[in-house]
């Protein structure tokens, strides 16, 4: 995903993500997109939030803090999967093909990473 083309863009990593968001259109439904963009970004913004307590911790305090402290990232990061886990509740089939699509996501990481690491021994 990393190999830049001859004007420094990530080629393989525009033509990955831009075949996996045609294959979305044009397998799901728009209320069913809307869900899987919206689970999307509200784990992505959970994981930023657990990377802040985790670098907080690592690095040291950081030169300015909010109010609150890590109380904050906490909190953004629990009513970020509280709010995923609310969809799944209400409305389980709404989020069945989102959450399909997250997983094959995950495995297709996860094999690349591996390929990557073997790649270098």
């Amino acid at each position: 995903f990393a190999w830049l083309g001859p004007h420094g863009t990530p080629v393989v990593a525009i033509l990955t993500t831009t075949g996996i968001a045609w294959g979305l259109a044009a397998s799901l439904d728009r209320s069913q997109l809307i869900v899987f963009s919206v689970a999307w970004r509200m784990l992505a913004n959970a994981v930023v939030c657990g990377a802040v307590l985790v670098l907080r911790k690592r690095l040291g305090p950081a030169p300015f803090q909010a109010p609150g402290g890590s109380w904050i990232p906490l909190l953004a990061a629990l009513a970020c999967t509280s709010l995923v886990a609310s969809v799944a509740y209400y409305d389980p089939g709404e989020l069945q093909s989102g959450l399909v699509a997250m997983a094959c996501g995950f495995a297709f990481y996860g094999g690349y990473r591996l390929y990557l690491c073997r790649s270098e021994a």
